[in-house]
């Protein structure tokens, strides 16, 4: 048997009442009931699903977290207590989505044409599934990170490396996400938003990404930045420094995700 506790990420806590006590939802209060239930041996935490309160006097529920972004800020401050959130925008997004379908930003008709774009569709799909593998796709998704909590093993350090497609561009995943957002015959106004969208959150991704590398490996990865294209190869390849070995020696941290 597996105990576990709600966590209040509405106002006022589970009780109807104005008598009762009132307080708003706030991180440092869910954080600090998780911290405790993880220290008192509780298996998981679990945040409710609400998108709309009960009004009246007690305003009930008015006020609340999102729950993904407050397990995965508690994620960041717990070590083993299982975080389970709920999400209704994304099944409502799901349920309520209406494409939008024209205008037509440009289509393809010519049979070499969509031949050509539908393959580089497929192959962006092909490096993000071998990008995956090549650094570690179970690490990636997080489950190499539950067996060894399960397993109560100890995780390896970040290791820099190169493997393949890494040699060719730092974020070979990423290049493989932009090609299947644009690699299409018909490209509506809704898909292009999608895509420019998608497209600046990828790259704001990148940003980021590449700040944390640069402050865990240092030199090397600045070394490896600067020989290595971040999407499109280099015209120069393969890269070598003057003593024939590669660039970065070892550019992609296994616990880094692209």
């Amino acid at each position: 048997m597996q105990l576990g506790v709600f966590i209040p990420i509405g106002n006022n806590g589970w009780l109807i009442s104005t008598t009762s006590p009132q307080y708003m939802p706030t991180f440092d209060l869910n954080r600090a009931i998780v911290e405790k239930a993880e220290r008192f041996g509780f298996d998981f935490a679990l945040s409710m699903i609400k998108l709309h309160g009960f009004g009246g006097s007690s305003q009930f529920w008015e006020h609340n977290l999102e729950s993904f972004t407050l397990m995965a800020g508690l994620a960041a401050v717990t070590s083993r207590i299982q975080l389970f959130a709920t999400c209704a925008v994304l099944a409502l997004m799901f349920w309520l989505w209406i494409p939008i379908a024209k205008p037509i930003v440009w289509h393809v008709e010519t049979s070499a044409g969509v031949a050509v774009l539908w393959a580089l569709f497929v192959l962006g799909w092909m490096l993000m599934l071998i990008s995956t593998f090549l650094i570690d796709h179970f690490e990636l998704f997080g489950l190499r990170q539950v067996f060894a909590a399960v397993g109560k093993r100890a995780q390896p350090e970040p290791r820099l490396e190169t493997p393949l497609l890494y040699r060719l561009v730092r974020h070979p995943l990423y290049a493989g996400m932009l090609l299947s957002l644009w690699a299409v015959p018909t490209m509506s106004v809704g898909r292009l938003l999608f895509a420019v969208g998608s497209s600046v959150y990828i790259l704001i991704g990148i940003a980021f990404e590449e700040r944390d590398l640069l402050a865990q490996f240092g030199a090397r990865y600045r070394t490896y930045r600067e020989q290595v294209g971040m999407l499109i190869p280099h015209p120069r390849w393969p890269w070598r420094r003057d003593d024939g070995d590669w660039a970065g020696s070892a550019a992609r941290s296994r616990s880094t995700r692209t």
